[in-house]
């Protein structure tokens, strides 16, 4: 600074014809400090100091680094600038000399947001244990694709059965949103193959039996029984139908009535089957005599409870 800051002046002895040089020089040492963070002019323009200029009024806060806080009274808080792994950084001191907060990291302009009081109210990335977030944590509605990047959830991030069926709209998730084989049945309470349409599968005029439909599915990791809800009807006498798993079945089912109508095909154990295995899977009818023809419109294969 230009000016040197000197409290011993003007002394008693000093001349009176230098106090108007002392003046000048003590104004220029308090302008020339409080210039380091404040609005502070050699000479104002009257006219506009107060609004344009802003004058007294801060440009800069600068704290310089010390290794101590300050002591604060029961009403007062504080900031201040330590080191902090060899780092000056910016702290807050609270009421009555309080344990200090943290607000800058490795010098930046970025808040520390997992230490502290922040760590309680601010949500960083990757910071959820495994059952940490539910339903109560999210607004309805409030989280959808246009929050997530593209592969930015994967079965890792989610536990095993976290998402049940009640969690999926009716039509809200198809085939195209993932990747084949990614769910299998033990993800899903119901509906793990369905096939509806406006054709029909049939055995015709045979007493032996005829595969309607046939797939394969991999054995979940908790395997117990499948269950088999078929649509379908007889044409002349009586039919019947059964579900099988890795060509056991439970005992067939009888088809009655010319009209489409509900039939639940015995369970069918697979408690025996190694977890992740593709095992195959197939519903197969038969008539009980000549001119007798089953049909198989359509069906839902689940897990049962």
């Amino acid at each position: 600074m230009a000016e040197t800051w000197d409290e011993t002046k003007p002394a008693g002895s000093r001349s009176p014809t230098l106090g108007d040089n002392d003046i000048r020089e003590f104004k220029r040492g308090i302008r020339e400090r409080l210039a380091e963070d404040h609005q502070f002019e050699a000479a104002e323009d009257p006219a506009f100091g107060a609004t344009d200029y802003k004058i007294g009024k801060h440009n800069f806060v600068t704290l310089v680094q010390r290794n101590t806080s300050k002591v604060t009274g029961s009403d007062e808080v504080a900031f201040v600038c330590k080191s902090v792994s060899g780092n000056p950084e910016l702290l807050l001191t609270p009421p009555s000399a309080g344990t200090d907060r943290q607000l800058t990291k490795n010098s930046s302009a970025n808040l520390n947001l997992n230490s502290g009081d922040f760590a309680a109210g601010i949500i960083p990335s990757g910071s959820f244990a495994a059952g940490a977030l539910n339903s109560s944590d999210i607004a309805a509605d409030q989280i959808n694709s246009s929050h997530i990047a593209a592969d930015q959830i994967n079965s890792s991030h989610i536990a095993d059965n976290s998402i049940a069926l009640a969690m999926m709209l009716a039509e809200s998730v198809d085939s195209d949103q993932f990747i084949d084989g990614s769910i299998d049945m033990k993800h899903l309470s119901a509906g793990v193959f369905q096939v509806f349409g406006d054709y029909s599968e049939y055995s015709d005029n045979t007493a032996a039996w005829v595969t309607l439909w046939q797939s394969y599915f991999v054995c979940p990791n908790d395997p117990t029984s499948l269950k088999c809800i078929a649509r379908a009807k007889k044409s002349g006498g009586n039919g019947e139908m059964q579900f099988r798993v890795n060509g056991t079945g439970g005992a067939a089912a009888t088809v009655n009535g010319d009209t489409y109508q509900q039939e639940i095909l015995t369970a069918v154990d697979i408690s025996g089957l190694t977890p992740g295995t593709v095992y195959s899977i197939d519903i197969r009818g038969k008539s009980s005599g000549g001119g007798d023809t089953v049909y198989l419109q359509g069906f839902v294969i689940y897990k049962d409870a």
